[in-house]
């Protein structure tokens, strides 16, 4: 038997996996936000929310996912390092913004909730407090 003539069958079934796994993935990401997808007909409200601590929370997330999907029993550590060099190098954005784009073309948005807005400028805060003010290593 030849099973080399499976490949095709084999590659749509890993690659639906896959892909399973990383919409699940951002749906839960998308929810701590406290975003939805809906369907693109069904929904009357503005552009997708867009901002770039948003996208990046679910890009982290994403990231975190393929790797953990890839790599199932690699060390909290290194997945954190490989999360790290991939939201560095824009693929982990670049991976959040092509499945978006996948899901609009199947007719599905990523919609804000009431509480998106709010939920980010809580991010935007606690990631302003958590960066170092150059200024103040001059003042000790």
């Amino acid at each position: 038997m030849n099973i080399a003539r499976y490949s095709s069958t084999v590659a749509a079934h890993d690659r639906d996996r896959l892909y399973e796994f990383l919409l699940t993935a951002l749906e839960s990401a998308a929810a701590d936000f406290g975003c939805s997808f809906v369907e693109a007909a069904a929904d009357q409200s503005d552009a997708a929310p867009s901002h770039h601590l948003l996208i990046s929370h679910l890009a982290r997330r994403i990231a975190r996912a393929l790797h953990r999907y890839l790599y199932p029993a690699l060390a909290s550590e290194r997945l954190e390092y490989q999360v790290n060099l991939d939201m560095a190098d824009g693929s982990a954005v670049a991976c959040v913004h092509a499945l978006l784009q996948g899901l609009e073309a199947a007719g599905v948005r990523l919609r804000p909730g009431k509480q998106t807005t709010c939920l980010v400028a809580i991010a935007a805060a606690k990631a302003t407090a958590s960066t170092p003010n150059p200024s103040d290593a001059t003042k000790s």
